[in-house]
């Protein structure tokens, strides 16, 4: 059900049937919008999911290459950023093991490395890290189970959003793939 004043809520598995083409959107988030939020100083920000993992992985490796700068991934977390998530470090870890697998003499800092080895602990079974989250379980227990496994689906999407300021705003652009 979406929040009053919205025509939807945010459920990924309702936007897959919806088509938002020559349309804007405004989409907000408990957790990523404050994660996108705090790196918009960054000078590249791109957003990666489960879906997009191979993508963003490659498209932060080019970006990285290309202006000469270190990769980071930022989590989300969870009660407003302030926390740890589970589900949120295994997906970290799955864009990570695409960047390492690309490349493997990438220098990974220690949180990258454990953010991998608990990917990997999961054998890339996201459902299994959903649940057995918090947030996971929470949703599970509301019905959304159908959103979680959308969710979960490993590299189903090359699109790649970007965030860019435009007049003062955050906007996040999904250019054609491989943009």
């Amino acid at each position: 059900m979406p929040p009053a004043g919205f025509d939807y809520g945010n459920s990924p598995a309702e936007f897959a049937a919806l088509s938002f083409k020559g349309k804007s959107a405004v989409m907000m988030t408990t957790n990523g919008t404050r994660a996108i939020a705090a790196a918009s100083g960054a000078p590249f920000v791109a957003i990666a999911a489960l879906t997009n993992r191979a993508a963003a992985a490659k498209r932060l490796m080019d970006e990285g290459g290309r202006r000469g700068l270190d990769i980071a991934v930022v989590c989300a977390g969870a009660d407003r950023g302030a926390s740890f998530a589970l589900e949120d470090t295994a997906a970290a870890g799955a864009v990570v093991e695409a960047m390492h697998e690309a490349d493997a003499a990438l220098h990974l800092a220690d949180s990258a490395w454990a953010a991998l080895h608990l990917w990997r602990w999961y054998r890339g079974d996201a459902m299994r890290a959903f649940r057995q989250s918090r947030h996971g379980r929470g949703l599970l227990d509301k019905g959304f189970e159908a959103d979680l496994r959308y969710a979960a689906r490993l590299d189903v999407s090359a699109a790649v959003p970007t965030l860019s300021i435009e007049q003062g705003v955050c906007v996040l652009r999904a250019g054609p793939p491989g943009t």
